[in-house]
């Protein structure tokens, strides 16, 4: 081979080397770039294998929590309802004593302020029949003196 006569040539014979180094290089990784891409290859299937069972180990854990989460759901629900159905029941009765204590207790305590009297005079009967008792003796010896009186001797 002649020597370059100008430095673009010589860059170029130059490039020429280099290009030819780098292809006997690509040639001698060939093979283990071959033997990489078959280990990948196999690699992508043994995963690939595996992804199966632990899609259905997720699967089924997946299911268990979501019936965990359902069990709880509805157990702090019925704690819920139970608890303010409680309040509520108290809420109510408290406000049914109220009322009643408000509206009912005054006309109670007035019906039994014009009851007492009477409830009084039923403990105690023979006040009424002392007084009629009293009436028939004071009228009999009222009676019995004017006639008394009157009568001719």
């Amino acid at each position: 081979m002649s020597h370059p006569a100008t430095a673009r040539e010589a860059l170029l014979a130059e490039l020429i080397g280099d290009v030819a180094q780098l292809l006997d290089r690509v040639d001698t990784l060939m093979p283990a770039m071959d033997g990489s891409r078959q280990k990948l290859t196999e690699a992508a299937r043994t995963v690939a294998s595996a992804i199966q069972p632990f899609e259905a180990h997720i699967y089924t854990t997946a299911n268990k929590a979501a019936g965990s989460a359902v069990e709880h759901i509805v157990r702090r629900t019925n704690e819920v309802a139970a608890d303010s159905l409680e309040k509520q029941t108290r809420s109510m009765r408290d406000a049914a004593r109220a009322i009643f204590r408000d509206e009912v207790g005054v006309a109670l305590r007035q019906l039994e302020a014009a009851v007492k009297p009477i409830v009084d005079k039923a403990k105690r009967p023979w006040d009424t029949w002392l007084t009629h008792a009293a009436a028939a003796l004071i009228g009999g010896a009222s009676s019995a003196a004017v006639v008394i009186y009157l009568l001719p001797r």
